[in-house]
């Protein structure tokens, strides 16, 4: 019975000083696979290219007297600037439609904010809805154009 006591603290006493931690090792992060989606992930200048095909020339009849049907829809206008915002981003862009003049509201993502009342600007980019305070359509402009007269 003694031999087993001391079996058992022997036991007891080795179990309590092997059992160090062990570090554990974390797998080196693997590489991110290319899916084949990432790979095929159009360029910029290919969306550009995209939207001037799809783009049909803004009417402003049309989007100011249904702007919930056309809502989201891609388009493209020629005018003159007027009101730019002294940062570039919003601007009311005068076209000539037909017999008649139409104005829009712009917000311009374009990257392209040197801009100034008074120029001619070809712009693509999707009706956004009406201005609430303005009523007029809104474009939101994704690609600007100076036209060179």
């Amino acid at each position: 019975m003694k031999r087993m006591v001391l079996m058992l603290i022997l036991l007891l006493a080795l179990t309590a000083c092997g059992n160090t931690p062990v570090a554990q090792q974390t797998p080196a992060p693997q590489p991110k696979p290319t899916t084949t989606s990432e790979a095929s992930k159009p360029t910029q200048t290919e969306l550009d290219a995209k939207l001037k095909k799809e783009a049909a020339q803004a009417n402003f009849i049309e989007l100011n007297s249904s702007p919930e049907k056309n809502k989201d829809k891609r388009v493209y206008a020629k005018g003159g600037i007027s009101a730019p915002a002294p940062d570039g981003w919003e601007f009311t862009l005068s076209t000539k439609e037909g017999n008649g003049n139409g104005m829009y509201s712009v917000k311009n993502l374009s990257r392209i904010f040197d801009i100034k009342a008074g120029e001619e600007v070809k712009i693509y980019g999707t009706f956004s809805g009406k201005d609430s305070k303005t009523g007029m359509p809104i474009i939101t402009a994704t690609i600007l154009e100076k036209v060179t007269k």
